[in-house]
């Protein structure tokens, strides 16, 4: 249940608008904050380190969706493009 909401979450993120206003370098940005809100770094080790595998995990999943979206999209738009009526080319018969 977790992963697929993750996976979601991930596609979602591919479908943001402008294009741009999501970048993939926040991946690592948002692990950090959230190992850092959830576990302060004067707790146990184990514990920080336990947090940022179950982070990577969640991430892990929502990267796999956000690329599989992204490159949905990607192909549904070229798809459309090779897919638009091409102008009649007229050639004259010689007569």
């Amino acid at each position: 249940m977790v992963t697929e909401n993750a996976e979601q979450l991930g596609r979602r993120h591919a479908t943001l608008l402008p294009a741009d206003s999501f970048r993939p370098e926040y991946w690592s940005i948002f692990t950090e904050c959230i190992v850092e809100g959830a576990c302060p770094s004067s707790e146990d080790k184990e514990t920080q380190i336990a947090w940022r595998q179950l982070v990577m995990t969640i991430i892990y999943y929502m990267k796999l969706g956000y690329e599989r979206e992204s490159l949905r999209i990607t192909r549904h738009a070229s798809m459309k493009r090779s897919s638009a009526p091409m102008a009649k080319i007229l050639i004259p018969n010689g007569d």
